[in-house]
């Protein structure tokens, strides 16, 4: 009855209010000390700062007896798979860099290089995320946005369309 007692007060000091994406190991550590104890889901729950259901899916996940450890290693290992496979390859870097150091621009390169491969836009979504080496400045406006101010003169007309 102590040990239930020393870590109800334990997690209800660390007890977080936010949202809660992804469990730590530490929240898994304390769902396995607590469901050995004996404690219910809820209670749980409740203790650690996270619904009742997130821990009832983090303990129906595992076929036996709960291992914080090996589940933490399940969930980085998934979690390394679970994203888009990337079309960012060292021979494709260095393609774009070196067109873009001949100035050319990412519509050129696109069209003429990597047609039905590349996105221009990805090709500026990857210069404004410093996953090339060259930066803004090689782009032929140097990075500003296109400016949208007219140069022509505006004419006064004093009356109305419908006078």
């Amino acid at each position: 009855m102590k040990v239930m007692a020393y870590y109800e007060n334990y997690l209800f000091s660390s007890k977080i209010n936010s949202v809660i994406f992804d469990i730590s190991l530490e929240k898994r550590s304390q769902i396995e000390v607590l469901r050995k104890a004996g404690y219910s889901i809820r209670r749980i729950a409740s203790l650690i700062g996270v619904h009742h259901s997130t821990v009832a899916r983090e303990l129906n996940r595992v076929e036996g007896e709960y291992s914080a450890i090996k589940e933490q290693q399940l969930a980085i290992s998934k979690s390394a798979n679970k994203c888009r496979p990337t079309k960012l390859i060292p021979q494709l870097v260095a393609l774009i860099e070196s067109r873009l150091q001949q100035t050319w621009s990412s519509e050129e390169i696109v069209g003429t290089e990597l047609v039905g491969v590349l996105s221009f836009k990805i090709i500026y979504s990857w210069i404004h995320r410093d996953f090339l080496t060259v930066t803004a400045k090689v782009l032929r406006r140097k990075g500003q946005k296109p400016g949208t101010q007219e140069n022509r003169r505006r004419f006064n007309v004093k009356k109305a369309i419908k006078e």
